[in-house]
């Protein structure tokens, strides 16, 4: 039980729970508001409006949700109309910053300054090349702003200098037609975990994101000698 208090005392979950209670009442007032519309156009004497309520109706309760996710991320597109998917990954786009540096020098000194900046969550970059002068004073920065900085280095950097907490070696492994998957082992951190794999799993269907746990190979029972 106080296992379970302790968790409930977290702040990311409670900020959670806070959202989720948001989104909630949100939800059951815009249905109201939105039925109590849609009802009255349909018992309205204009048949246009009866007709657009009805075809609403149809459309959005008589598909699947997965139908109408592809016809708004795969068909809208086609005829010019763009949903960002960053956006329904549940990012705000009004708190993104897309920086695009001139140059190699300009790219560190705007990671540096994100990354000291108080009001900046997390960084996400992916630099060519890093001296060791120059990725400690990422990890400086990291500290003193107290956010996450998040590099993605290719497999050829992997023996160039670090200052990072922690390393991930990252690898797409075979999925679905729409589940992507990853492996994750960590080959630099503390606490002798280095060594070990997750794998990472992302579904579009329900654009959810889940931790599986590694599958390893089953032992073959040995077979036992049969006697002469």
């Amino acid at each position: 039980m106080s296992l379970f208090l302790h968790y409930l005392s977290l702040p990311y979950l409670l900020e959670g729970i806070e959202l989720t209670l948001q989104v909630t009442a949100l939800g059951l007032i815009g249905g109201l508001i939105l039925g109590l519309i849609l009802a009255w156009m349909q018992l309205s004497r204009f048949a246009a409006l009866a007709v657009i309520a009805r075809g609403y109706t149809v459309i959005f309760r008589g598909t699947p949700l997965i139908l109408q996710m592809v016809f708004a991320y795969d068909a809208l597109p086609h005829i010019g109309i763009k949903l960002p998917a960053i956006a329904a990954a549940g990012i705000p786009l009004d708190r993104l910053f897309l920086l695009h540096p001139k140059n190699d020098a300009d790219e560190l000194w705007a990671l540096t300054e994100s990354l000291r900046c108080c009001g900046v969550g997390a960084a996400l970059a992916c630099p060519k090349k890093l001296s060791t002068i120059e990725a400690r004073r990422l990890q400086l920065a990291a500290e003193r702003g107290g956010g996450v900085g998040l590099l993605l280095r290719p497999m050829s950097a992997r023996a160039t200098p670090y200052a990072a907490a922690t390393r991930w070696l990252v690898a797409s492994i075979a999925g679905e037609r729409n589940v992507q998957k990853w492996k994750l082992q960590l080959i630099h951190g503390h606490g002798g975990q280095v060594g070990k794999s997750v794998i990472l799993e992302a579904r579009r269907a329900t654009n959810s994101l889940r931790v599986l746990e590694t599958v390893a190979d089953r032992q073959v029972p040995a077979k036992k000698a049969r006697s002469a």
